[in-house]
């Protein structure tokens, strides 16, 4: 499941560390696959913003690639577990409005190791890679945990990314969080092609008015489906 075309808007002005505030988030289309590549679509986006592409592999390792113009080196996120779950992140600083989309590829792809990936904007951050914080991953879980933190400045926005080896029917937004900050879903994914897989990115742009960290005690609920391995990571941008 997808929800697509989620915009998220935050109006003002915030003593970021460029002076600015986050002001516009939205999620593309999900596109999903039993196995191998993926080329996602870009949501509409305009010169100056930031489009971020996320790859969930379930079952599976593997070294992930990207490829069309301006697409930065993907930055592979995994976990202790055997053989379970990676999130692979590739980003892009816009010049206009046409950009390439990602098209991601998978070495030695394999049936049942099911592949989503999503493309989401950013409007009002800074250039550059985001901040990733400390990967969690639960080995047996419905309930995906964060207990690592990760801080944000002002004015940036803070994303909450999980993948599920297992489809769902619904998934909560994240709960649990340091108060400060308002948490909406983004995006939430699930397919049965393959071996099943699902997934969630939520996130919060940072009013506060200092720098903010979700702390050790969030998650999120994922409904239907069977307890599974999952793997979890807050990332930031901060403000232009």
């Amino acid at each position: 499941m997808i929800v697509p075309g989620m915009v998220g808007i935050i109006g003002g002005v915030s003593a970021a560390s460029g002076g600015g505030v986050v002001s516009d988030v939205v999620a593309g289309v999900a596109s999903y696959v039993n196995n191998g590549g993926i080329t996602p679509v870009n949501p509409s986006h305009q010169a100056g913003d930031k489009l971020i592409a996320f790859y969930f592999l379930t079952q599976s390792k593997k070294t992930v690639s990207v490829a069309g113009a301006g697409w930065a080196a993907v930055t592979t996120l995994t976990t202790a577990l055997t053989n379970r779950n990676i999130i692979a992140v590739s980003w892009l600083d816009c010049a206009g409005s046409s950009e390439a989309n990602p098209v991601f590829s998978v070495a030695s792809p394999a049936l049942n190791e099911t592949a989503m990936a999503i493309v989401i904007r950013v409007r009002g951050a800074v250039t550059g890679a985001p901040s990733f914080g400390a990967v969690d991953f639960s080995s047996n879980a419905t309930v995906l945990p964060f207990v690592t933190g990760h801080s944000v400045g002002v004015g940036g926005i803070i994303l909450a990314v999980g993948n599920r080896n297992d489809d769902c029917s619904a998934v909560s937004t994240l709960a649990g969080a340091t108060a400060g900050v308002t948490w909406n879903e983004l995006a939430e994914l699930s397919t049965t092609a393959g071996a099943d897989g699902s997934g969630a990115i939520d996130y919060a742009i940072n009013a506060s008015g200092s720098s903010y960290n979700p702390g050790t005690g969030a998650s999120v609920t994922f409904t239907g489906g069977s307890a599974s391995h999952s793997i979890a990571v807050y990332m930031s941008a901060e403000a232009a």
